[in-house]
């Protein structure tokens, strides 16, 4: 628990002799062993960089490091999509660019669900059918649509030959 033992420099720690500091350290080792050093060495930074006048109980760091060991256990987060040039699309590999498409085709759909707005009942009291819905929508949704509607098809197109290549790979 090196981390341990370093945190403590910065504050005071009473313990009267060397067996004593090292029974210590070996206590908070087993309180917080079952984290990981990584988390616990975070926990430990995250402490000294915060107001905190006093060394903290094995349970102040198990609060700290417990939500990191977690993230590592749950691994990396997905990545992000981000915009691409042309240059990089061709590069990507067949999954990778059905995934762009998928991705381009989320965004698209938040763009033109953006745009949704309540439509009135009508003088029946029944709600508007689709064709009355869609058309009392402004045209940017439309256009959104057919983007998203586009990268859908792309993606397919491009898992149909994904599969092609897969089974004449396999044949």
């Amino acid at each position: 628990m090196v981390a341990i033992n370093a945190l403590s420099s910065h504050y005071p720690v009473s313990t009267k002799s060397p067996a004593d500091h090292t029974r210590w350290l070996m206590d908070y080792a087993d309180d917080l062993g079952d984290l990981g050093a990584e988390a616990v060495e975070r926990a430990c930074r995250s402490w000294r960089q915060s107001d905190a006048k006093r060394f903290p109980t094995p349970g102040q760091l198990s609060k700290l490091a417990e939500p990191i060991a977690k993230a590592a256990l749950r691994g990396p987060a997905p990545e992000t999509w981000r915009e691409i040039t042309d240059a990089q699309y061709a590069a990507l590999s067949l999954e990778d660019k059905i995934w762009h498409r998928e991705k381009l085709a989320d965004e698209a759909s938040a763009k033109a669900a953006s745009l949704w707005r309540r439509l009135p009942e009508t003088k029946e009291g029944k709600p508007p059918s689709f064709v009355h819905f869609e058309s009392s929508l402004p045209a940017e949704w439309a256009r959104w649509r057919r983007v998203q509607v586009g990268h859908l098809a792309e993606a397919k197109r491009l898992r149909d030959s994904l599969k092609q290549s897969k089974e004449r790979g396999a044949a």
